[in-house]
Parts: structure tokens; C-alpha cells; sequence
């Protein structure tokens, strides 16, 4: 019941026990990442099948160390430069880590090939109807690569601010409760 799928015993201790805070990477952050799974994924959304590789990402160093960052290569898009662009990016990805693929396509052993491989990344940040997220915009290699942390996107949804009227007075230091 204690074993964990590694085949150790668990330990019960805090660090291995509770989840990882989620933390958004500045924009333009340039990071040493490893990879800790390659793999394809496929879905349905609404009535359209989604097909694509999904490439995770565990960043080695601080501030943001442990921290995964997800890259979605869509080799199969309808849109043709979105499909180039991502071949593209799916085999400089195989270049860095000197791996040679299947030219038909990717085994699962070219996949399993890819983990613990180590590759500079620039991360950057989006931002789409109030929720933000990261996403791996270029890949270097590892030797002598320089690490850089970005800075924060200035958020674009509209900010939200009350009116003062008669409706909606402001209230004093004196009216909280607590």
C-alpha cells in the first residue's frame, strides 16, 4: 500500500506530500528545463478531433526549480504554416537531444528516448478571457546556455472599478466591522 511507482517505500514527509504551488513564469524567461515526458495526446472538442504531442517540461534551477511547464507541439493542425512551424520545432527538439527519429513519425520509442534530456527553453506568458498560463516559445541548447529571468506581463483584461454614487457610496475606515 506504501510503495510508490518508483518501487520505494513512501516516506511521509512534507516536501513529497503536498502539492506543488503553481506559479507562473515571467514573460520571457530564458530556463534549463528537463524533459520528464513526451507524449501524444488525443481528445475530442466540440465534435472536432485533436490530435498533437504534448512535450513536459520540469525547470532545474531557481527561482522557479520543479516547476513544469507544458509545450504543445501540433504537428497535426489544419493550417498548414502552423503544422510547418511545428515539424519544425518537433525536430529541432530531436536535434538538440541527438536523437533521430522515425522519418514517418515518432515511436514510442523515440518519445521514451526523449526524457531526462536537458535543453535551454524561453518561456513565455498568455493571458485568454481572465486566465494566464506559460508556454515554450524556443528551444536551445543546454552548453552554455544562459539563464534570464523575464518580467511579469502587465495583465490586459479590463479592470474592474466601482462607481461612487448614491447607489453605491464609499464607506469609512470607521464602517469595517472588524
Amino acid at each position: 500500500m506504501f510503495t510508490l511507482s518508483t518501487g520505494e517505500r513512501a516516506r511521509g514527509v512534507a516536501e513529497a506530500a503536498f502539492a506543488q504551488q503553481i506559479l507562473h513564469i515571467p514573460n520571457n524567461t530564458f530556463a534549463l528545463a528537463m524533459i520528464e515526458k513526451c507524449e501524444e495526446k488525443s481528445f475530442s472538442y466540440n465534435g472536432q478531433d485533436m490530435r498533437f504531442f504534448n512535450v513536459e517540461w520540469r525547470l532545474m534551477n531557481a527561482p522557479f526549480k520543479g516547476t513544469a511547464v507544458r509545450q504543445k507541439i501540433d504537428i497535426f493542425s489544419d493550417n498548414p504554416a502552423k503544422a510547418d512551424r511545428a515539424k519544425e520545432m518537433f525536430m529541432l527538439l530531436f536535434n538538440l537531444c541527438n536523437i533521430n527519429p522515425n522519418p514517418s513519425g515518432p515511436t514510442a520509442n523515440d518519445l521514451y528516448l526523449l526524457q531526462k534530456k536537458i535543453c535551454g527553453l524561453r518561456i513565455q506568458e498568455w493571458e485568454l478571457n481572465g486566465k494566464t498560463g506559460n508556454w515554450v516559445s524556443e528551444l536551445h541548447p543546454a552548453s552554455g546556455f544562459v539563464e534570464e529571468l523575464g518580467i511579469k506581463m502587465p495583465s490586459k483584461e479590463p479592470k474592474i472599478s466601482q462607481a461612487h454614487d448614491e447607489r453605491n457610496p464609499p464607506f469609512e475606515d470607521s464602517e469595517i466591522l472588524f
